[in-house]
């Protein structure tokens, strides 16, 4: 499924399941949370963020 669009399989009957990252458009779903992602960020250390 693309990135912007987890939950549009399920809508349309593709799928019965999907494993969603978020953001996500849960209209008309039922949401059950499985596990919590941590998020990182990955910069070249000259970047100016990467001083922080």
């Amino acid at each position: 499924m693309p990135w912007t669009d987890q939950t549009g399989c399920l809508g349309v009957g593709d799928a019965d399941v999907s494993f969603v990252l978020e953001p996500a458009d849960y209209a008309g779903l039922e949401k059950v949370t499985v596990a919590l992602l941590p998020r990182v960020v990955c910069l070249p250390s000259a970047h100016d963020l990467a001083r922080t």
